[in-house]
């Protein structure tokens, strides 16, 4: 009996301190625009509890980039990680920075009906996630490289990987920038890769990003989610862990393990491995929205990113930046 009441006390104890340490830990919530492997890192520091060791108790939320502009100035998320959708909204006007890259490389690949070709897409219909996303991004910046200007096809705002793909497979268009895994399933249904957009060309398609209001008053926050999700890229790039983080994106993403594989090994290269911004990649970005909205002035980096928090945070963690 005293054993046992010994035992009752210690699991109280506990039971305490772990209330104590969830109530005491700062409420985030993060936008992703969608459960794929583009936002792995995400997950991996959610689930590996990265961000539990730093004191946050995190939200991952999905919504399109549409709804992730005003929601993120309002104050109803307080992060993203759609990095491009970021700096569109930056340059038109809304007081946000990009403050850190997590995917260095677009992981998408543009497939289309057997025949289709780059030589022949101009007129065609091609499927993205949504306007501004790092999907639709990476889709006119793959046209670009194959030497079509944008407004020579029709882009379709479909949703994530499975309803492209379905989009493509109904006959709805006539291309899709699909993920690999999704890649992968395409060309078993008989549709052909028309263009590896990693192969083209690398940007940042992952990030973090938030409001001018949350760098001037929680600086520490913005440093705490950064070493998390720094940890989380870094978890998921070590050789060691592979099968763990195929097993977080097959249960994440609700993706079949080959499929959760396909993405991983296509993909995991172009994770960051400290979170820096690659200012040639930053500097693509910020093209690409400059045409699509007909900016004809110079843009620097400083009014797009801060990347000063970030340095803090890989300081901090005792890892040399990039």
């Amino acid at each position: 009996m005293k054993f046992f009441n010994s035992l009752l006390a210690a699991c109280i104890l506990l039971a305490s301190v772990f209330l104590d340490v969830a109530a005491g830990a700062d409420n985030v919530k993060i936008s992703i625009s969608n459960v794929e492997g583009s936002f792995l890192f995400g997950a991996v520091a959610e689930r590996k509890g990265f961000f539990t060791q730093e004191g946050l108790n995190v939200e991952l939320i999905r919504i399109g980039g549409n709804i992730m502009v005003p929601a993120l100035a309002n104050g109803d998320i307080d992060y993203t990680l759609m990095f491009g959708s970021v700096v569109r909204a930056t340059l038109s006007g809304f007081p946000f920075k990009v403050v850190a890259s997590f995917v260095d490389a677009p992981t998408g690949a543009l497939v289309g009906k057997a025949g289709l070709t780059p030589q022949n897409l101009k007129g065609k219909t091609i499927a993205v996630s949504s306007f501004g996303a790092g999907a639709h991004v990476t889709a006119v910046l793959t046209v670009q490289h194959l030497n079509l200007n944008p407004n020579e096809v029709k882009f379709v705002a479909a949703g994530g990987d499975s309803n492209r793909l379905a989009t493509l497979q109904n006959g709805l268009v006539d291309a899709a920038l699909l993920n690999p895994g999704a890649t992968a399933r395409a060309e078993k249904m008989g549709f052909r890769v028309i263009a590896k957009s990693y192969d083209l060309f690398t940007f940042p398609y992952a990030g973090l990003g938030t409001t001018n209001k949350k760098l001037a008053e929680k600086p520490a926050e913005v440093k705490r989610v950064l070493k998390a999700l720094i940890k989380g890229s870094r978890f998921m790039r070590e050789k060691e862990n592979r099968d763990e983080t195929i097993q977080v994106l097959s249960e994440w993403a609700r993706i079949d393990r080959q499929s959760a594989t396909d993405y991983y090994d296509a993909t995991w290269r172009g994770s960051s491995v400290d979170g820096s911004i690659p200012e040639k990649g930053l500097r693509l970005v910020i093209e690409d929205a400059k045409n699509a909205m007909k900016i004809d002035r110079d843009i620097p980096y400083s009014e797009v990113a801060e990347f000063s928090l970030v340095r803090e945070a890989q300081k901090e963690l005792k890892i040399k930046g990039r």
